[in-house]
């Protein structure tokens, strides 16, 4: 999975938080919103997609093929 937020960094007493450029975000708005879409797209909820792919890792197994997703 690509990440698109920036992750906060601990440091001592607390957390640092990164600043953003806002002509970033603005340049992968876009881009997050056509991942968006097409996940919307697909119809299923989170917990349907994460049956799928228990069942996918279920089958691979039985079969004896190695998955890592």
């Amino acid at each position: 999975m690509n990440r698109f937020t920036i992750p906060d960094e601990p440091i001592e007493g607390g957390t640092r938080r990164r600043v953003i450029d806002a002509r970033a975000v603005r340049q992968e708005a876009m881009t997050i919103y056509w991942l968006l879409k097409e996940y919307e797209d697909t119809g299923l909820e989170p917990e349907e997609i994460k049956e799928l792919l228990n069942s996918y890792h279920a089958v691979c197994k039985a079969h004896g093929v190695n998955v890592t997703i």
